[in-house]
């Protein structure tokens, strides 16, 4: 007795979702012009993110490249310091310290030209660029630190 009533209530249940499931050829085009609409809209909000993206990454740029000029000029003036410092060294001391001196000098020109001679090619490229950058620059500054200490006893 159960087993008829098991069929009969799949059977309707099957029928049911047929006859719900089916649309007519209107709702079809309906569905398909909505479903356009929406993809245009997404293609437009992507179009405007990634046009403020790129003027962010602009602006992340301008402002990384200010502070490393700024930092670059310091190191300049460092330089200049630090030769009016080992004048009263004596002589073996300072042909070292010349020595180290001018090789950071052309170190601190080398990432000048290379900050001025960056252009971004990629999202990728400019944080590898600027963590490279980052890091040469804090060693310019550490042997700047380090090239007056003399440890000598």
């Amino acid at each position: 007795m159960k087993k008829p009533i098991v069929t009969l209530a799949a059977a309707m249940f099957a029928a049911g979702s047929m006859l719900s499931s089916c649309s007519s050829p209107d709702q079809k085009v309906e569905n398909a012009e909505q479903k356009v609409q929406d993809a245009k809209a997404d293609v437009k909000d992507a179009k405007q993110d990634l046009a403020a993206a790129e003027k962010n990454a602009d602006n992340d740029f301008q402002t990384f490249k200010n502070e490393s000029n700024e930092e670059i000029n310091a190191n300049d003036k460092r330089i200049t310091e630090l030769r009016i410092e080992i004048k009263n060294e004596k002589r073996a001391a300072r042909e070292k310290d010349e020595k180290t001196i001018a090789a950071l000098e052309k170190q601190n020109h080398d990432l000048r030209e290379k900050l001025d001679s960056y252009h971004d090619d990629g999202k990728s490229d400019w944080k590898e660029f600027k963590t490279e950058f980052k890091h040469d620059l804090d060693g310019i500054g550490k042997a700047f630190k380090d090239i007056t200490v003399r440890n000598t006893k």
